[in-house]
Formats: structure tokens, sequence, C-alpha cells
């Protein structure tokens, strides 16, 4: 296979250790640009190899997505979690969770009621620094601090070639982030614009040379208001040099609101005409995958739906 990185010593121990692990759950941990992605591949190759299936879950459909991309059979957890019949595909076999410090203790807690009930075993696969779930619950970093689960790691940077720009990197990602930066200054990679106007066509100007260059490219925004202003400028800017053509067309999209369970269960937070789409079947006839909007109602009193 061709990987974006060479297997190196740190991830042929890593693997042995995931593959030799007489543990029912094991942990592989890494920060970005560690080629992680590599060893999980090599783990379920290793692991098909032996006779077993492998299904791959993570939190989002996009990053579910980014798994069946890499060749893995993959779902959602919530479809793990939510439909029974979804099981089978892990009966025996290993269920790979992409992602694991997104997911909530709640939601653990059942992934290993379905790894036993099913005689699975579970490999996680994660960071110990990246974002934390937005339910209860640190559980991916607690179950290698408190329960000391075998724990296979790859920390050393190997995406940026260039020595300078790895040590900045490698730095970012031990959280020594003013010492990180610092040197990406020093580099010259770090561009301050204070004026908000030159700033916003200076970042479109930059990722459109670099789009032509057939370089990858990503624009982070720090607000939704500001990201919606830079994607206008954009598409002004990408139909003038004519890489964008044809007629626009308005599509609405549902925003996922990310609200805690505690969230969901105050009235408050749930405002008319927002739309609550059902993840898994209620009492009632209620059936996963509906949707209901939310009638016009009083702060504080109970509201009424009504089906989409």
């Amino acid at each position: 296979p061709i990987f974006e990185f060479t297997p190196n010593d740190q991830h042929a121990k890593a693997i042995k250790d995931v593959l030799t692990s007489r543990s029912r759950i094991s942990l592989i941990n890494g920060a970005a640009g560690t080629g992680k992605s590599l060893a999980i591949k090599l783990i379920q190759q290793g692991i098909q190899e032996a006779g077993l299936n492998v299904h791959g879950y993570a939190t989002s459909s996009q990053a579910t997505d980014l798994l069946r991309q890499d060749g893995m059979n993959a779902s959602t957890l919530a479809s793990l979690i939510h439909n029974p019949k979804s099981r089978e595909a892990i009966r025996g076999g290993v269920m790979l969770i992409d992602e694991a410090s997104l997911v909530s203790s709640a939601d653990m807690l059942e992934i290993f009621r379905i790894a036993e009930a099913e005689n699975a075993r579970i490999v996680l696969s994660g960071d110990f620094q990246q974002h934390k779930s937005i339910g209860a619950g640190n559980c991916y970093k607690m179950l290698h601090d408190k329960a000391k689960l075998p724990t296979a790691s790859v920390n050393k940077i190997l995406r940026q070639k260039d020595p300078k720009f790895r040590e900045a990197i490698t730095d970012l990602s031990k959280n020594r982030t003013l010492l990180g930066y610092q040197k990406l200054d020093r580099l010259g990679a770090v561009h301050e614009i204070e004026d908000h106007e030159t700033r916003i066509n200076q970042i479109c100007d930059d990722a459109i040379a670099s789009r032509l260059k057939k370089r990858s490219n990503l624009i982070i925004s720090p607000t939704n208001a500001e990201g919606a202003l830079i994607n206008e400028v954009m598409r002004t800017k990408l139909r003038e040099k004519g890489l964008l053509k044809g007629k626009d067309h308005e599509i609405k999209t549902l925003h996922n609101l990310n609200l805690t369970l505690a969230e969901r269960r105050d009235l408050n937070k749930h405002e008319s005409g927002n739309i609550i789409r059902l993840t898994k079947a209620i009492k009632g006839g209620y059936k996963a995958g509906e949707e209901y909007q939310i009638l016009e109602r009083k702060k504080g009193e109970d509201f009424q739906v009504k089906n989409r």
C-alpha cells in the first residue's frame, strides 16, 4: 500500500502492542501528523490477516467517510448505539473507534456493553490533547490515566519535512503553545493584519493562490459571522477569476446546536422554529431520523411540534 509516511520503529512497536495485547480494550494515542492513521491501517490489516472482521466507528459522518476512504468498513457511533441490527458487523471481531477523545462517558459505557454482548474487542484511537467530548466525561484519557489500560503511542511529528517547522509543531503538540508560535513567527509563518477588510481579502487571495498551485488549504474562522463573510468574499473572488461558474442555488441546511444532555432538557434552550431530529426511536411511535419543528410559544412554556 501507498502511505503518506514510511513506517518507523515507533509505528512498529505501537502495532505490535495492539495486535499482541490480551486486553479486550486497547488504546493507540498520537497527535496529528505522527502517522497514527498509518498505524491504524496496518493494525487493520494485521487483524484481518488473523481472520477477524474490523469495523470502524467515528462520532461524525465526515470522520466516518475518512475511515471509508482508507478502505475500512465504517459507520457512525450513533448507528452502533441506536441500531442493534448494525452490530452483526462486529460480532466476534474488532471495533475500532476513531477520535475516541470525543466520545462521552455515557456513550463509551454503551460501547463497552455492546462489545461484551457481541464478544468483540475494542481499539480506541485518539489524542489526549484533542478536543474533549460535548457530553460529560473525559473517558478516553481516564481509561489511560486511571484504568491503566494498555496504550500504544506514536508521538514523533512526521508531516512537517522542514526540521525547524517540525520543531515548532512538536512544541504546539506538547502544549508549549507560546514557544511554538514564537518559532513559527521567526520562520515568517505568522502574519498579523489589523485592518478587518484587508485581512479578509488577503485570506481569500492567499487561499485562491494556493488552489491555483494545486496545494491544499484550510481557512479557520473564530466566529460563524466572520466565516460567513469569508465565504461570501471568497465566492465573489472565485467568480471574478472564472473559477466558479453557473447559477447560485441557495440551500437551507440544519446546524447542530451541540447541546449537552442537560441543555436538551432545558425548555429555554429550545426556540420556536428550531428543528428536533431524532437519533433514536422514542415511545409513542416516534422513529429515528424523523424531524419535528417547534411551534410558536412563549418562553418557558411547554412546546408543541409538528412533523416536517
